[in-house]
């Protein structure tokens, strides 16, 4: 209960501190970790609820609800500016209102993976990314900063810019690129020690507590 009050607290508090930052004309707003805090705390809800007694009936409803709110509040808000950064509404909810979609998704991915439509779901590449996801957390955004900063030095003429849709495909491909070598690089000579030394300390059925998330019991929705 105490960890499901912090991470309520985070998602509540950080839009109001965005909303503060941005009045003061703060920048940062979608880089500094106190920034966006609340998409890791959404994360822990979801792993918090996961682990109670949940049912797929619960969590497809869940899921949709999410899904459906976040549509909807983009869609309320686009004339008041939730679709740009550069007023308050949008500065403050714009990353609230991505959490609860993908806060989404990820329920769907989840409810998917655990029915008859495993084999959508659970697919190589998937998985790949899944496991090297906490290194590609950490460096993807310094992988596109890298970019942006490199080749608007020597290869101007290699930036986004408007009408140019095949550039912005192409910081994609090698900022994502890089990002994933090296977030997998970490996760296979780097995390894996640790990851290891953590079960070696962890007693057998702990272990399996910690490591296994229930999608909820397998009553037909």
């Amino acid at each position: 209960m105490q960890r499901l009050g912090v991470s309520a607290s985070i998602v509540v508090l950080v839009p109001v501190l965005r909303a503060v930052a941005f009045s003061v004309g703060w920048g940062g707003l979608d880089w500094y970790t106190w920034f966006v805090a609340d998409g890791l705390a959404a994360g822990s809800l979801l792993a918090i609820l996961l682990r109670t007694n949940v049912s797929r009936k619960q969590m497809k409803q869940m899921c949709w609800l999410l899904l459906a709110s976040s549509v909807l509040l983009a869609g309320a808000g686009q004339p008041f500016g939730m679709l740009t950064r550069n007023r308050l509404l949008g500065a403050s909810l714009q990353w609230t209102t991505i959490n609860v979609f993908f806060s989404g998704v990820l329920l769907l991915f989840l409810v998917a993976g655990s029915g008859a439509a495993k084999r959508f779901v659970d697919i190589p590449a998937l998985r790949f990314l899944g496991y090297i996801s906490y290194g590609l957390y950490l460096d993807h955004l310094l992988a596109f900063r890298l970019y942006d900063r490199i080749f608007r030095h020597y290869g101007p003429g290699l930036m986004p810019s408007n009408g140019h849709f095949e550039l912005a495909l192409l910081r994609f491909a090698v900022g994502g690129g890089a990002a994933i070598g090296v977030a997998y690089l970490s996760r296979r000579f780097y995390e894996e020690r640790f990851l290891r030394l953590k079960d070696s300390l962890v007693p057998d059925s702990s272990r399996g507590n910690e490591t296994s998330i229930p999608v909820g019991d397998t009553q037909a929705a």
